[in-house]
């Protein structure tokens, strides 16, 4: 009989060996619920089984079977099919039985008659999660001696030509430190290609992350990038220049290097994406309650995001800071610009919520924000070991009320000393503050929140943001209107 798995423990093939007609099916359908099983009746018909060429990963032998015994069967498995896990059931309990079943058969367990059949389930599963561990550790062997082996090779032949490759190896440190500081996976993969590329001779490489299919169609030099817990990043493959192209065992050993070094290098950057997505969310929430205490229930903090955006996409553009302004930086500019004024959840509500003027001596405590705000996200980003948006946020926090001709505050600094970030956040929060309608003001109309901050480029703000700024006009007066606010707030800077 054939008996189907509704839920088959990875997908291992059981043979079941009972001549008992109720003893089997019991068995086998017990089996059958974690198992793919085949149950057969005599000894012969399991031999008969596996000459055909049928896998199992276990078979569980009756003692006493018509014609051969289920000591013969085991010993015929033990011969023919070594890693097959061994188990007998026996109503012997003579201390012959079990020496020849120890020493003829190796049987992995013994189950003594009558037994429970869950009993016999839960021994099939332990002894197939040891047969799996057991396959993991032959595996884990097998890459280490390839590693080992490899590694080796590529030493004993780059010792060989060490007077002739400097330049090759000066050129993979330099590749494995870009690697290291590659900031997300794309440039992971191009630097990958890059370093190839460069050691196997000029021939060309890609490396496609995610999707596999259709990346190794008639090419014979792959391999994939496997993720340290499991699941692969994608597959990195050498293009032959020919038909009679071939790759010798050091440029095979350089791309087994290369690509589990480019798996570290991606496996470090999902962990960091992860971390940097929970560290934003919390950072995000402290940012929001401190609006949420300054009175403000608009979109001041969305507004202010994609104005820094669009400066961003306006500076590249026209040329500016263009080895600075690349996609991932303005990414990072748009997570960290909510977080300007993350340091008022500090300052206390007499001063952040009173109606009326500032004291001097008030004012003083409200400008302690941009230190505060810069203190929190700095300890954040040392704990988390984070880059990117994490010393973007401290720097805008820092710096997003200096001015231009060095009259702003914390520090005073002036032009390229204070950061490209807070240059740009900095006008897209007062432009969203001159447009927003307030308590104590009306808002302003676009054109003339643009003239005003047109006048001031060169003084308060960035001749170059400035100009950035109104080459985008249009967009920031159409991105103020769908982003408005529906509820009326305070502010204070």
């Amino acid at each position: 009989m054939q008996a189907n798995a509704r839920n088959k423990t990875d997908g291992w093939n059981v043979l079941v060996v009972e001549d008992d007609a109720r003893i089997a099916s019991l068995l086998g359908a017990t089996l059958a619920t974690s198992f793919s099983v085949r149950v057969v009746y005599s000894a012969e018909e399991a031999l008969a089984a596996l000459d055909d060429g049928e896998e199992f990963d276990l078979v569980l032998s009756d003692y006493s079977l018509p014609g051969k015994s289920g000591l013969d069967l085991l010993s015929a498995v033990r011969t023919h099919r070594p890693s097959t896990r061994r188990l007998m059931l026996t109503g012997e309990s003579s201390r012959e039985v079990h020496e020849r079943a120890t020493n003829e058969c190796a049987v992995h367990r013994f189950l003594l008659k009558p037994c429970d059949p869950s009993g016999v389930l839960e021994a099939c599963e332990d002894s197939l999660l040891d047969l799996k561990r057991e396959r993991a550790a032959e595996a884990r062997s097998r890459e280490l001696t390839f590693s080992r082996a490899a590694l080796a090779d590529l030493n004993h032949r780059l010792e060989e030509r060490l007077d002739d490759r400097e330049d090759s190896l000066a050129g993979l440190q330099k590749h494995a430190l870009e690697l290291a500081s590659a900031r997300d996976s794309k440039e992971i993969a191009a630097l990958t290609e890059m370093a190839l590329t460069d050691l196997l001779g000029g021939r060309e490489v890609k490396v496609v992350l995610g999707e596999l299919d259709g990346l190794d169609h008639g090419v014979p030099w792959c391999v994939d990038l496997l993720g340290f817990e499991g699941g692969v990043h994608g597959r990195v493959c050498v293009i032959p220049r020919g038909e009679d192209d071939e790759l010798d065992l050091s440029s095979q050993a350089q791309l087994e290097a290369v690509a589990s070094t480019a798996s570290v290098a991606l496996d470090n950057e999902a962990r960091r994406v992860e971390r940097d997505r929970a560290q934003h969310s919390a950072i995000l929430a402290l940012a929001r309650l401190a609006e949420k205490r300054d009175d403000d229930t608009g979109r001041h903090l969305e507004r202010v995001s994609g104005y820094s955006r669009l400066i961003a996409e306006s500076l590249r553009a026209r040329g500016f800071h263009q080895r600075i302004i690349t996609d991932v930086w303005i990414e990072d500019l748009v997570r960290s610009a909510p977080l300007h004024d993350v340091g008022k959840v500090a300052i206390p509500d007499s001063i952040l919520k009173k109606p009326g003027p500032l004291t001097n001596a008030e004012r003083e405590v409200m400008k302690t924000h941009t230190t505060i705000g810069a203190a929190t996200l700095e300890a954040a980003h040392v704990e988390g070991g984070a880059r990117g948006f994490l010393e973007m946020g401290r720097d805008i926090a820092l710096c997003h009320h200096e001015r231009w001709d060095g009259e702003g505050y914390p520090r005073g600094t002036s032009g390229e000393e204070i950061p490209l970030e807070a240059r740009i956040l900095s006008l897209a929060d007062v432009y969203d503050a001159l447009t927003t309608k307030r308590p104590y003001k009306e808002a302003w109309p676009h054109e003339e929140a643009m003239s005003w901050i047109m006048e001031r480029g060169g003084t308060q703000f960035d001749p170059e943001v400035v100009a950035s700024f109104l080459a985008l006009a249009e967009e920031f007066d159409a991105m103020r209107e769908r982003l408005a606010d529906d509820e009326l707030g305070i502010r204070r800077s």
